[in-house]
């Protein structure tokens, strides 16, 4: 028997939105586009990477002297294209992947026949996470193709034997970055200090994404997802913030005047 067909596609797909807007709200799973202020035109100091992403992104300027650091090879011209492109690639995977934890939560609220349908937007949102935290990942390698002595390829280049040899491998760009810069005594100390953190936070992206069992079905699962998500938004945020910061090496501005100027 079919079904009577009482709401138009364009209703439907206001009305799913309404459902879906309240449960992510209320988790703090916000668009992407939300982080980075607290006001029009003002900076938030929490998110000052995706601000200045959204703001002064690498298309908008020519990356700055880095004879700063010990004599290296220039930056690559075509790494410009290259960071924007991945960089709206990780922007497109994050607002999908939200959408697809709002997904989740609304197939999981109704169990039964729809647990198949539970079942795949989990997939499908770990699929996305997963991506999201590549593309950082070779967002990190081609913008610090600019630092001497920084050498890394992108993507996945060989295939990890065991979840040892995956964590080092997806960690390696942050730590590579990190202890050149520690060999520096002109370093930029907000830069450093942004690169310390980064290494802790891909670890724990890793263990997200080596750790989820194939069967999804747990009340437990849909918080993995949330959890993931903000995780991914704060790597996110310290990974364009090292960029911005990189980028500008010569004439750091302290960021306390990013969040007041902006």
């Amino acid at each position: 028997m079919s079904l009577l067909k009482f709401l138009s596609r364009e209703k439907l797909v206001e009305y799913l939105d309404q459902e879906l807007r309240p449960f992510l709200n209320d988790r703090e799973i916000y668009d992407i586009d939300h982080y980075g202020w607290v006001a029009d035109n003002h900076a938030d100091p929490d998110y000052l990477g995706l601000a200045m992403w959204q703001t002064d992104p690498p298309a908008k300027r020519e990356p700055s002297d880095l004879s700063g650091i010990p004599p290296g090879p220039a930056w690559p011209e075509c790494n410009i294209a290259e960071i924007t492109k991945k960089g709206m690639e990780f922007e497109k995977l994050m607002k999908s992947s939200r959408h697809s934890i709002g997904l989740s939560h609304l197939y999981h609220q109704n169990p039964g026949e729809m647990s198949s349908c539970f079942d795949f937007h989990f997939s499908e949102t770990v699929m996305k996470l997963t991506m999201a935290a590549d593309r950082l990942r070779d967002f990190f390698i081609i913008a610090f193709s600019a630092l001497p002595g920084f050498t890394e390829k992108t993507g996945v280049q060989e295939s990890p034997s065991g979840p040892g040899d995956q964590l080092l491998c997806h960690c390696r760009p942050y730590l590579r970055a990190r202890d050149i810069l520690a060999g520096d005594p002109g370093k930029s100390m907000e830069l450093f200090d942004c690169l310390t953190e980064l290494p802790a936070l891909a670890e724990r992206l890793c263990f997200y994404r080596d750790s989820q069992s194939p069967v999804p079905g747990a009340s437990a699962d849909i918080e993995i997802l949330i959890d993931w998500y903000k995780l991914t938004i704060d790597t996110g945020n310290k990974i364009f913030l090292a960029e911005y910061l990189l980028r500008n090496f010569s004439q750091t501005p302290r960021l306390g005047h990013i969040v007041e100027y902006r």
